[in-house]
């Protein structure tokens, strides 16, 4: 899959209009976005979004958020995802930016070693 502009396979924009948030549990695997976000873009979302058991390999952002970008987000859970083989101008794994609470406890099975900070 390929985005013009963020998000490669998803971008969820504005979820506080849904009652519950949002729980995805997917593999994205070999997207690409042009510009942030290569497999999931999630922005200004006022709900919990949770991505568990998830899988995020050979995605692909030119600037930054290879596998995932998270922009003005109040609460988001990452929990046994793996992160591998993504690619980005900055920040090939996660990038995060205004996030309005944070939980210290990134929890992943995998994050390769040339992907942690900055990357996270």
């Amino acid at each position: 899959n390929n985005a013009s502009l963020s998000g490669g396979a998803i971008s969820l924009q504005e979820i506080d209009l849904l009652s519950r948030g949002v729980k995805l549990q997917a593999t994205f695997k070999d997207n690409k976005a042009e510009y942030v976000g290569g497999g999931l873009y999630l922005e200004n979302s006022a709900k919990e979004v949770e991505i568990a058991d998830s899988l995020f390999v050979g995605n692909e952002a030119n600037l930054r958020g290879g596998a995932l970008e998270v922009q003005y987000s109040a609460r988001v859970q990452i929990s046994n995802t793996t992160l591998k083989n993504n690619k980005a101008g900055y920040a090939a794994g996660v990038y995060f930016t205004s996030v309005l609470q944070a939980d210290p406890n990134f929890r992943a099975p995998l994050v390769e070693p040339e992907y942690q900070n900055p990357d996270l």
